[in-house]
């Protein structure tokens, strides 16, 4: 069993967001936490990369937002047992690396919470995304744990810029994930043509953390299209998932070209 983490005890570490930023682009991609298809030896190929930040998925029953690569990738994980263990685990491998890129617990609202918190993997993230995380009874646990460990928050825009989620990411410390197609997450969408005006407004608005835009990124095409519409970065998931399915040397070929096009700027 993972070592319990007490919300009074005092963690000491350093979150990557508190790193001095160098204004290149901000590459993020999903890796799901426990899929046997998805080794954790992956993310040396993530590294290697060039990824900022990962994003580590952690498996629940209804992925509602999701597309059919991530619901498989997760329900393999979830079938699987120990992903909490191997939450940690992942965790710490990254945590080996020098000059490491950020960890994000990415999850739905409806994660087992008692499971979620009374873990020490928290020293180790930086920060979470939980989809539906504002319609939850009783949040201010969750707020309160995150803030005693230093686990941030990242926000979430929908493609309709819905402004109570423009709000509190107005407020955020971290990065900002624009939807940037309509629909479930997947591979194929056609990116929003409104895109770059959306960008333009948020920072019209007084939003001043990145801009990364996800949900549909697939060839680098749809990359460079991303930078155009004045986006920091992007946001990479299931193109990730297929790619890695089809072997490490595809998706090293492929985070490279990613990561180029970015660097190209």
């Amino acid at each position: 069993m993972p070592e319990p983490l007490s919300t009074t005890e005092k963690v000491i570490k350093s979150n990557w967001f508190d790193r001095e930023q160098t204004g290149k682009k901000i590459l993020a991609c999903f890796y799901p936490v426990n899929d046997p298809l998805m080794p954790r030896n992956y993310l040396d190929i993530y590294y290697d990369a060039g990824v900022d930040i990962i994003e580590l998925g952690l498996p629940v029953k209804d992925h509602y937002m999701d597309g059919p690569t991530v619901t498989q990738s997760l329900k393999r994980a979830l079938d699987s047992t120990g992903y909490m263990q191997e939450f940690a685990a992942v965790s710490r491998y990254i945590h080996r690396l020098e000059n490491r890129p950020a960890l994000i617990c990415m999850t739905y609202a409806q994660v087992p919470r008692r499971q979620l918190l009374e873990s020490s993997v928290w020293r180790k993230i930086d920060a979470l995304l939980m989809v539906g995380f504002d319609d939850v009874k009783g949040d201010a646990e969750i707020r309160h744990f995150m803030a005693e460990n230093d686990v941030r928050f990242v926000n979430f825009i929908d493609h309709n810029l819905d402004g109570e989620m423009v709000t509190r990411a107005r407020r955020g410390n971290t990065y900002v994930m624009l939807q940037a197609a309509r629909g479930k997450t997947g591979s194929g969408l056609a990116l929003s043509r409104d895109n770059g005006s959306k960008i333009s407004a948020l920072r019209q608005q007084g939003l001043t953390r990145p801009i990364l835009l996800g949900f549909g990124i697939y060839d680098p095409i749809q990359v460079r299209e991303a930078l155009d519409y004045g986006a920091d970065g992007v946001i990479i998931g299931s193109a990730c998932l297929e790619k890695g399915l089809q072997g490490p040397e595809v998706l090293r070929d492929y985070l490279h070209s990613v990561r180029e096009i970015l660097d190209a700027g």
